[in-house]
């Protein structure tokens, strides 16, 4: 396992670029295959998931290089639609495999998905949608198979609105006979990124983004095509959250204000000053934050679960009282016993995790999932003297270089192997 060490204490300064977003480049990656050609990710994040998708992908018979910071892959001579299930084990994203499998070879053969301990994530809603293009499914407590002679468009219903159930569907339906329609369906920005790419592949697709897509299915995609993802608002919002609780000044680059207004609503509204212009943010803080108040995470528009652990980091660090309402996964608690031993005053009470903010100090801590590591690293970044920070291969599974990126703002971190 990889630790940081952090002394916490500095304030940030400087300019930071950011990466694409980690769930655009995933789901993209996995739609590739329905091109039957070559496709190249401009700008792909180098994170764990990627890499481990990109195994995955490789066992399925593609190729998949990096070219720089492009990602090329060429999914012509796929041979194999059973997704391997240690790798799979390791990557929840791997379940975005299952849709563009199944439209283009009638059959899929995959593990139940892994990921990150932070709730109950039931694949159910992806299943239902499968069977209702057509698909008959098999298996076993262990792998789940999918078979189709043919699929058929359909209307469907999500009883929830699932960011990868909507992806999904989305994809296997792109080669499907007729039209399917997906209601109740996620409105988040990645999902329009999805369709964007599709659609330049040659699918026909509208209304991502709103809460109805109209999949017209089409005989083929066409391969041949470069897309860069959107940028990753969760990690611009990260930083927001992180210079918010260090004190500094910092520039983002690279990024579309629009689509986390909700954030920065919140942000603005606390001790720094916000402003933005074109595809820059600029956050000056200069004194500790205040609290947010009365928080409630929700899907898009509303205030993303990816930010929760991020947001109550700062908080603690911070003055006034926060109360943050957790509405998408039911365990995501387990980074407030580690924030304790900075010494925060933060507890959960069912689906509520309260916080009095006050002065934290140094402390050994142990990241468990990607977002909850990520709100070690603020809490340590934030708190008096030295701090350890283990489980980074967790934090690498959505940042990259983060190590690098912060000790450029003037962050003493250090990662150690």
């Amino acid at each position: 396992m990889s630790k940081y060490e952090i002394t916490g204490g500095n304030a940030l300064y400087g300019e930071y670029a950011v990466q694409r977003a980690k769930n655009s480049a995933l789901t993209i990656m996995s739609a590739s295959i329905l091109t039957r050609g070559e496709v190249t990710i401009k700008n792909c994040p180098k994170i764990a998931d990627v890499i481990t998708l990109s195994k995955i992908m490789r066992k399925l018979g593609a190729i998949v290089e990096w070219d720089g910071d492009d990602l090329n892959l060429d999914v012509k001579n796929i041979y194999t639609t059973r997704v391997n299930e240690k790798l799979s084990e390791q990557l929840r994203a791997s379940l975005f495999l299952v849709g563009p499998l199944l439209a283009r070879f009638k059959t899929v053969s995959f593990a139940r998905p892994g990921g990150c301990a932070i709730g109950s994530r039931p694949i159910d809603i992806h299943i239902d949608g499968f069977k209702r293009l057509g698909a008959v499914m098999g298996g076993d407590d262990e792998r789940i198979n999918f078979f189709a002679t043919r699929l058929t468009g359909a209307r469907i219903r999500l009883k929830y609105p699932s960011v990868g159930a909507t992806e999904n569907i989305m994809s296997c339906a792109a080669l499907a006979d007729g039209e399917t329609v997906i209601e109740n369906c996620a409105r988040e920005p990645e999902v329009v990124d999805l369709q964007n790419f599709l659609n330049a592949c040659g699918a026909r697709i509208v209304g991502a983004g709103s809460g109805v897509i109209r999949v017209y299915g089409v005989e083929k995609l066409v391969g041949g095509v470069t897309y860069e993802p959107i940028f990753d608002r969760i990690e611009c919002g990260s930083l927001l959250l992180t210079v918010l609780s260090t004190g500094g000044k910092v520039t983002l680059k690279g990024v579309n204000a629009q689509i986390i207004c909700n954030l920065l609503e919140k942000i603005s509204n606390n001790t720094c000053k916000v402003t933005v212009y074109n595809d820059r943010i600029y956050i000056n803080s200069s004194s500790r934050p205040c609290g947010f108040g009365n928080v409630v995470t929700a899907p898009y528009p509303l205030f993303p679960t990816d930010l929760h652990p991020q947001l109550i980091a700062c908080a603690c660090s911070g003055e006034g009282k926060t109360v943050l309402t957790e509405t998408v996964f039911d365990r995501r608690f387990a980074y407030v016993d580690q924030l304790k031993k900075f010494g925060a005053n933060v507890r959960v009470d069912g689906s509520d995790v309260s916080v009095e903010g006050g002065r934290l100090f140094g402390a050994e801590v142990f990241a468990t999932d990607l977002r909850g590591g990520m709100a070690l690293v603020i809490g340590a970044l934030s708190a008096n003297g030295r701090s350890v920070v283990h489980g980074v291969e967790h934090i690498e599974r959505g940042y990259s270089n983060l190590h690098k990126k912060l000790g450029a703002l003037g962050a003493q971190i250090k990662l150690i192997h």
